[in-house]
């Protein structure tokens, strides 16, 4: 895994006696994070994968109780308090609002990292089934899914998102 991932938080404390951990983050990044999904401990400035079993999120604390496989007891839990929590960058993790594509991202810049091209988008479709975006290319207008799963980054101070399409994808034969 690249050391770069997607930061979700901090290990605090053990929670019960069964190895649970409460990880304090943000509610909009916890609320992206689902069962059966690793997260990175950083370890002695390594990153160690564990999979989540159970996850609890309290939006209001912006805290999440999570159950991770192999860690069953409270001294198991314990030796993890304070660890960073990483998500691996290919985990995608985009805010609600993006995912349900609300933001209308017309006039930022997109990169995609397959290809390494970058279009300019003139235009957000938001529909709800299969929202998308539509890309000036030099063949003319292109239309790519505006999908969580594609899109790896939204800077939006910058108007720039940093994606990750399907080979072939953007091919106009």
């Amino acid at each position: 895994m690249d050391q770069t991932g997607h930061p979700v938080g901090t290990l605090i404390k053990s929670h019960g006696f069964r190895g649970d951990m409460i990880l304090k983050g943000t509610a909009e990044t916890l609320d992206n994070i689902k069962e059966g999904m690793p997260l990175f401990f950083e370890i002695e400035k390594q990153r160690v994968p564990f999979f989540i079993e159970k996850i609890s999120v309290d939006p209001i604390a912006g805290s999440a109780n999570v159950k991770f496989e192999f860690i069953d007891s409270d001294r198991d839990a314990d030796r993890y308090r304070g660890c960073a929590v990483f998500a691996e960058t290919g985990a995608k993790i985009i805010s609600n609002a993006e995912e349900r594509n609300e933001l209308d991202l017309t006039g930022y810049s997109l990169k995609d990292e397959v290809t390494g091209r970058t279009f300019n988008v003139t235009n957000s479709i938001p529909d709800p089934e299969n929202p998308l975006l539509v890309l000036d290319a030099e063949e003319g207008e292109v239309l790519v899914p505006a999908k969580a799963d594609f899109l790896l980054k939204i800077d939006h101070e910058y108007k720039k998102i940093i994606a990750e399409f399907p080979p072939g994808l953007l091919d106009q034969d």
